[in-house]
């Protein structure tokens, strides 16, 4: 449950309820530091179907930077992303 607790819920259900997608996993990828974190993001996300959502949760600095470069430049959709606390949540959607 400690992965829930920074996790915020309305955005959660305005992703889920609004917009009609599917929220498949949240993995928690905080122990990880660069490039393993990436790695990691890779392997899952070739792992889904397309439109379903990720959300990441990792506390390594460079993926303020690192998360967004690599779905801009793998054409995925980051939809939202949160990295003012600790652990930094990205949700991510793959096209």
């Amino acid at each position: 449950m400690a992965i829930f607790k920074n996790i915020n819920f309305i955005i959660l259900k305005k992703i889920i309820f609004n917009k009609k997608y599917m929220l498949l996993k949240i993995f928690n990828l905080t122990k990880f530091k660069c490039p393993d974190t990436i790695i990691m993001v890779r392997k899952i996300i070739r792992n889904i179907h397309k439109k379903n959502i990720i959300l990441i949760l990792s506390n390594d600095i460079s993926t303020k930077w690192d998360i967004p470069l690599f779905c801009k430049f793998m054409k995925y959709k980051l939809i939202k992303k949160k990295i003012n606390n600790k652990p930094y949540q990205f949700f991510i959607q793959k096209k």
